[in-house]
């Protein structure tokens, strides 16, 4: 009797186990972001965009360049639906001399610093929908 309800006992941790397994194995589907930067309304290179994810949103934060004014986070970025928090930075004068004449359309000068509100400071969320289009427009200023 002892050993049958043993059996039944370690049946029951086994079949529990399995189902746990399988409630956690969650896909999700990933996003993608794109949009235009603009400093002063005109367009902007030698910046970066970085995607951070807030308290509730689960997955990697992504970086990526603003080139010609443009910005695009593809799917292999690995970012999930969610909100996350936005702030853009200036890249380091060693990185622009390197850039190629093709990405210096708006270039940062040297020693310009993004403003702190949009840097350090920023407040900027957004939410990204999985199987939507996000886009989004921002307008820069220098401190």
């Amino acid at each position: 009797m002892i050993s049958r309800t043993l059996a039944s006992s370690q049946h029951f941790v086994l079949v529990l186990l399995i189902f746990a397994a399988g409630c956690t194995a969650e896909t999700r589907e990933p996003v993608s972001a794109n949009g235009r930067v603009t400093l002063d309304e005109k367009v902007v290179s030698g910046v970066v965009l970085t995607l951070q994810p807030t308290r509730l949103t689960t997955g990697p934060k992504a970086t990526v360049p603003v080139r010609n004014g443009e910005f695009s986070v593809s799917p292999e970025a690995g970012l999930h639906g969610g909100e996350y928090r936005v702030r853009f930075s200036a890249m380091p004068g060693d990185i622009l001399s390197q850039l190629p004449p093709e990405m210096n359309e708006g270039l940062l000068g040297p020693g310009s610093f993004i403003a702190s509100e949009f840097d350090v400071e920023s407040v900027m969320t957004w939410d990204l929908q999985p199987g939507e289009q996000n886009e989004r427009d921002f307008d820069l200023t220098l401190e």
